[in-house]
């Protein structure tokens, strides 16, 4: 699908300019960080980044969501990362995004190494807003990058060493505030020299003491950043809630098509989120965090693989107790893999795509060998999490027959019944036409995903 996702318009800078004169109205002090040359009109990046008052951040969130409301953009969605607060902007009218980010101060793991009004207090004027200064705006990568990434990539060495070849006395005296004078010339040497590996290799030292510099002149105020930035990171990747739980399974009976499905969805939900990096976590049928039944056999030399797996028309039904215990195995991986890979994909606030879940066991086990009473299959495939959404795609039996014989019209009658059934007592399915183009179903999907998972703004 085309989209201007990746290309800075006319309309993203509209929507920049609004918001940045909302801020000046309301007296909210702010500055723009990195990249900001070209801007409003052009920008060299995918997103802007707006470090405003921390006393401000609520004021300034109000002012953001009237803006995207003001122009007309029917979603939002909102990922926090300690003081980092990241809006994405959607409006599925028109297949636009945008993407702005509200930093509440800068801090890392609750120690704020530089305050905001220091930083504030070094800011230039850039057009009609703020930026920081060279000197102080190359020392904030260098920082960034050490204690962040721990590297400095070879682009980001170059623009700190062209700032540095002018500003050396500026960025030394602002390196002596936050490292003392000791580190702080250890660091100057490097860079005279340009040797970032040396300063890469002592990139855990810096940052250990420049949280302690921290720490000894504000005590209280850093225990407490780091007591909240613990509670988040503990809420978000630990006890995972709700919220964090992006979870959604695609189903289609046999000879239905999910490939092109699955690939146009992740790559629309990237375009959401302003970006070419992966957003979305994909699994097919359950989440492999036990291994296949035979290839552990192999493993413990307790039995050969039956190769007819590979095959699963093939298999033939197994007894009961068989079929428990190969239904119990493959059940436990989701009780255990589900909230695992859950907790993984929170951490980026990515969302978890099953390609067929637990539910084609609980429709046609006979694929799998099993042979179990349905009330038994289906007590446990409502024990484990369920997912948030399934999207259903279904067609005709001529048609599902066609593109896959493997199963005759009447199994796969079965199938489809049985797909139908579930999605009447599961509440969440959605039922996709899968004769409709890949685009016309993906759209309604992305629609159905952001109504669900993302704060609404406008009717649609």
């Amino acid at each position: 699908m085309e989209s201007d996702f990746y290309e800075w318009s006319n309309r993203h800078s509209q929507v920049l300019i609004k918001l940045l004169e909302c801020f000046n109205s309301a007296n909210i002090r702010f500055f723009l960080l990195r990249n900001y040359k070209g801007l409003p009109e052009i920008n060299p990046s995918k997103d802007v980044d707006i470090l405003v008052d921390p006393k401000s951040y609520k004021i300034a969130r109000k002012l953001l969501l009237s803006v995207f409301i003001e122009q007309n953009f029917t979603h939002y969605f909102q990922a926090d990362y300690e003081r980092a607060h990241c809006f994405y902007a959607i409006d599925l009218k028109n297949n636009f995004s945008i993407h702005i980010d509200l930093i509440a101060g800068y801090s890392n793991k609750g120690f704020e190494i530089l305050t905001f009004d220091f930083l504030y207090g070094r800011t230039i004027k850039y057009k009609n807003f703020l930026v920081l200064d060279p000197a102080l705006d190359a020392v904030m990568l260098l920082l960034y990058k050490l204690i962040m990434c721990k590297q400095i990539k070879d682009r980001y060495r170059e623009e700190i060493n062209t700032v540095f070849c002018t500003y050396a006395k500026e960025i030394s005296n602002i390196l002596d505030q936050i490292l003392g004078l000791k580190k702080s010339a250890e660091v100057i040497e490097s860079l005279q020299v340009n040797n970032y590996n040396s300063i890469e290799q002592n990139a855990n030292s810096l940052s250990r003491i420049a949280k302690q510099k921290v720490f000894f002149k504000y005590p209280f105020k850093t225990t407490w950043g780091i007591i909240k930035f613990l509670y988040e990171k503990t809420v978000r990747m630990i006890i995972c809630p709700k919220r964090f739980q992006y979870l959604i399974a695609v189903e289609a009976p046999d000879g239905v098509d999910t490939t092109r499905f699955l690939e146009s969805l992740t790559t629309q939900v990237a375009r959401s989120f302003v970006t070419e990096k992966n957003k979305c976590e994909m699994y097919n049928y359950r989440p492999n965090i036990l291994p296949n039944i035979g290839i552990l056999g192999e493993r413990i030399d307790f039995m050969r693989q039956n190769v007819e797996f590979l095959y699963p028309y093939k298999l033939k039904p197994l007894n009961k107790l068989i079929s428990f215990m190969r239904f119990f195995y493959y059940w436990l991986d989701y009780v255990i893999g589900i909230p695992y890979i859950l907790r993984k994909s929170a951490q980026f606030y990515k969302i978890t795509i099953f390609d067929h879940y637990i539910y084609d066991i609980l429709i046609d086990p006979k694929i799998f060998g099993i042979s179990l009473p349905y009330w038994l299959r289906r007590l446990f495939s409502i024990l484990v999490i369920q997912p948030k959404l399934v999207f259903l795609l279904e067609t005709d039996i001529d048609t599902m027959f066609a593109r896959n014989p493997k199963l005759s019209k009447c199994e796969k009658e079965c199938q489809l019944s049985g797909f139908r059934e579930s999605a009447r007592i599961l509440g969440n399915v959605y039922v996709f036409d899968a004769t409709k183009t890949t685009e016309e179903k993906t759209l309604d999907a992305v629609k159905i995903i952001w109504d669900r998972f993302a704060h609404i703004l406008c009717q649609q």
